[in-house]
């Protein structure tokens, strides 16, 4: 079973880092990589040390030889962070998001054309916290899905929920608006989102927040 990636790959990433890396998470050796390939073990050594063009057709080889996601390592090497390279590996997230979007446009056809890009956004927004949902509710299970958030968070985005900023937050708490937004920041660190009404939405997806306000 290949190892999980743990943390995302980052800082000045050079390409060759990624296949080296992507090769040990397999436990390929070079020659074996290179012979899966089509490439001499000199072949395939100068391609990871970056001595050698990857074309699109070699990516496509590696991809194959590792059973990595071909898309995400075609959208790295366009000018992507190397970490989705190495994040999508296993899931292949990126050939699915970019097959779904195939099988919309084949679908509509023209009318794919009048799609809006608020609608665009809107749509893959929600799709994304849904994912987030999804892998925030596989962690919390794996402890105490009420440990994710502390109460007085919890407290915090239920006000928000009814519409509250973080001084009306704080008066009613009776602490600094201050200390609130810090408890909210922390919620949207824990709930992998960058505002609080997102904190709020992935809060009640995940049943730590009831739908309704209580307010």
């Amino acid at each position: 079973m290949a190892k999980r990636f743990k943390k995302p790959f980052c800082g000045p990433a050079r390409r060759s880092q990624v296949l080296r890396l992507l090769r040990e998470r397999r436990g390929l050796t070079a020659e074996a990589l290179g012979a899966a390939m089509g490439l001499s073990p000199q072949a395939y050594e100068q391609l990871e040390i970056g001595r050698r063009t990857l074309s699109p057709a070699r990516l496509q080889a590696f991809a194959a030889a590792t059973d990595s996601d071909p898309a995400a390592l075609l959208l790295s090497w366009s000018g992507h962070s190397h970490s989705l390279a190495m994040l999508c590996a296993d899931n292949k997230a990126a050939s699915i998001a970019i097959s779904a979007l195939q099988d919309l446009a084949d679908d509509l056809q023209a009318e794919f054309l009048d799609l809006t890009v608020a609608e665009l956004v809107s749509a893959f927004e929600g799709a994304k916290r849904q994912l987030q949902c999804a892998a925030l509710a596989r962690s919390a299970s794996e402890s105490n899905r009420s440990d994710l958030l502390t109460p007085r968070q919890l407290e915090c985005l239920q006000w928000v929920q009814c519409g509250k900023s973080s001084r009306d937050i704080g008066a009613i708490l009776k602490i600094s608006s201050r200390t609130v937004e810090s408890h909210i920041r922390t919620a949207c660190e824990r709930l992998k989102v960058r505002t609080r009404l997102q904190a709020v939405s992935v809060a009640i997806e995940l049943g730590l927040l009831s739908p309704r306000t209580f307010c």
